[in-house]
């Protein structure tokens, strides 16, 4: 399985993807964490990306106005089968520049039909919540059809429902959501 954690810097990407490995590993199931721009060398159950393209773009079409990143940043993001996106809800992660991050990388996914999860709360907690949605993608079984879109949904006492998210900034931002 390969999982893509986003989200805006300054929201424990990389303490995300350590714990997450730590207790795959500790159930039983290999797992490494991949670098920027790296490719799993060794096979291994779940290949976790702290990283990946997707930022990038978000980042120089923020500061820069420069779009050209998303072309392959959007064919690098249909390769994971599950997409975790980092909530805003840390201590010191909810400045201008992360929630312009954050709402631009939940538009982007929407827009391109990529499904993620928002994963919220402090160390365990957030680790717990990662951890329920990886179950539930897993206990989803095989999450394509064979029109190659993804049918499952994850759903959680704390919201991190996809579609709700979708609802609720798309009401925001003044825009009808796609599949209202």
């Amino acid at each position: 399985m390969k999982i893509a954690l986003l989200g805006a810097p300054g929201t424990g990407k990389t303490w995300l993807a350590q714990a997450l490995a730590a207790a795959l590993q500790s159930r039983g199931h290999s797992a490494c964490v991949l670098a920027f721009s790296e490719r799993a060398h060794t096979p291994c159950d779940y290949a976790i990306a702290e990283a990946t393209s997707l930022l990038t773009a978000v980042d120089g079409d923020i500061a820069l106005q420069d779009t050209r990143g998303y072309p392959q940043a959007i064919k690098q993001q249909a390769r994971y089968d599950l997409r975790l996106l980092t909530g805003l809800d840390l201590p010191r992660s909810n400045t201008e520049r992360q929630r312009q991050i954050d709402a631009r990388l939940r538009e982007v996914l929407q827009t391109h039909g990529l499904r993620y999860s928002v994963v919220y709360g402090a160390g365990e907690q957030r680790l717990a919540c990662a951890l329920a949605a990886i179950d539930q993608w897993k206990n989803a079984g095989s999450p394509v059809s064979g029109d190659g879109q993804a049918h499952w949904q994850w759903v959680c006492d704390k919201c991190s429902d996809a579609q709700c998210e979708h609802q609720l900034f798309s009401a925001l931002l003044g825009k009808a959501p796609q599949n209202a």
